[in-house]
């Protein structure tokens, strides 16, 4: 399902570089990121297109979390069903630790344990 081509960049607006602070090759749980209360934080995963899955959002998200922006564009444009790169990006107001959890599935489809999950945790300073 997620196969050799799923990856993320995770990056921080606040960052001094413009290259990404984690890049994340496997599911599974990540290295802790560092952000500043507010500050935009985006994630990349490259994926096959048309076959229906993507990477999902927990419903609610995390107390303290929003979402800025949910996007998915062809990787080449024109072509579609090809690579598909979906960016999410989301900021946090409340410093401490908070964990995000997504899943890589079919959104008409039950949530199951089986299903490819990314875990972000982000240390959110004043």
């Amino acid at each position: 399902m997620v196969g050799t081509a799923v990856w993320a960049a995770v990056s921080s607006a606040s960052a001094a570089s413009a290259s990404p602070a984690l890049v994340i090759t496997t599911p599974g749980e990540q290295a802790p990121i560092s952000a500043r209360i507010g500050a935009p934080i985006s994630i990349a995963f490259d994926y096959a297109g048309g076959t229906g899955f993507a990477w999902l959002l927990p419903d609610p998200l995390p107390i303290g979390m929003r979402l800025l922006s949910n996007e998915s564009t062809p990787a080449k444009p024109g072509l579609s069903g090809g690579p598909v790169r979906q960016t999410i990006t989301f900021a946090v107001d409340t410093p401490g630790l908070s964990r995000l959890a997504l899943a890589f599935r079919r959104s008409w489809l039950a949530a199951s344990d089986a299903d490819p999950k990314v875990i972000l945790k982000v240390s959110v300073t004043p």
